[in-house]
């Protein structure tokens, strides 16, 4: 089946080519093609702001982590810290040394939203 396909596939292309025309004399340019690209020429088609192009795709990454002073300001705000220094403001989570209730404690918070991962006395 599929070479009887290919022999008539075949057998048109040499038809189109033997009996096209040299030289067309009304102006008129024909093209035949195997595809899906159709062009409308100017005016159609999609506008500006359509396909591929600045607004599309994965764009700049969000912002996954809060920053050392905004971490540093819940612990104040939200846990009551006091005296807090950062040890350690790099990758998952950021560390800190703080006072609180007379004591003074080695706090590990999440960087991502500034929960308190891990809180020990010193």
């Amino acid at each position: 089946m599929l070479k009887k396909s290919l022999i008539a596939a075949g057998a048109i292309a040499a038809a189109v080519v033997v009996l096209q025309p040299a030289e067309a004399d009304a102006g008129v340019s024909v093209s035949i093609g195997f595809g899906t690209a159709v062009d409308y020429g100017p005016g159609y088609g999609p506008g500006p702001g359509y396909g591929p192009g600045p607004g599309y795709g994965p764009g700049p990454r969000p912002r996954y982590r809060l920053s050392c002073r905004q971490v540093r300001r819940i612990l104040r705000r939200e846990h009551g810290f006091r005296g807090l220094r950062a040890t350690d403001c790099r990758g998952k989570s950021y560390r800190f040394i703080g006072f609180r209730d007379g004591g003074r404690w080695k706090i590990k918070v999440k960087s991502k939203n500034g929960r308190i991962k891990r809180i020990r006395p010193i």
